[in-house]
């Protein structure tokens, strides 16, 4: 049984980091009673039906996705940021550049005017993630413990849960 949780974040990042979100992240989020919406796993760890691509790829019989498949890439895009409005905000993982979780970041920040929560080593500085967290609340993390301290910090201010 999934536990309930107070929040809810949405978890923007890379495919090739899904299993290390899914394994590591979430779990322990979780334990610090904050939930989690995953774009390619359920809270349970297992695959969205959505998705059965991830899970060809998780069980090695597909290459990277294919991102050629447009009816299909508007089903996933359309559904993500349905996920990102039902959600408190956005949690992302950035280590490399990735467009779709810049897109999120964006969309969650400048139009559902949301916070956006990043741990990063690598893009502390950048305008862009400065700009976009501070919006809303947010704000840039170097690692998980961090940002659950952030968090419950934008929690508290902010009288959820």
């Amino acid at each position: 049984m999934v536990e309930e949780h107070k929040v809810e974040f949405y978890i923007a990042h890379k495919i090739t980091t899904r299993q290390y979100i899914r394994d590591d992240i979430c779990p322990f989020l979780h334990e610090h009673g904050i939930g989690t919406i995953n774009p390619f796993y359920n809270q349970d760890g297992t695959t969205r039906k959505e998705r059965p691509e991830i899970k060809a790829i998780d069980e090695g019989k597909m290459g990277e996705y294919d991102i050629t498949r447009k009816v299909q890439s508007k089903d996933i895009v359309e559904k993500d940021l349905k996920k990102i409005r039902e959600s408190n905000g956005i949690i992302a993982f950035i280590e490399e550049s990735s467009i779709g979780t810049a897109m999120e970041i964006f969309y969650c920040a400048r139009w559902c005017k949301k916070p956006v929560f990043i741990v990063t080593t690598s893009y502390t500085g950048h305008p862009w993630l400065i700009y976009l967290t501070n919006m809303n609340g947010g704000k840039i993390t170097n690692n998980k413990n961090e940002l659950v301290r952030a968090i419950k910090k934008w929690m508290k201010k902010n009288e959820v849960g």
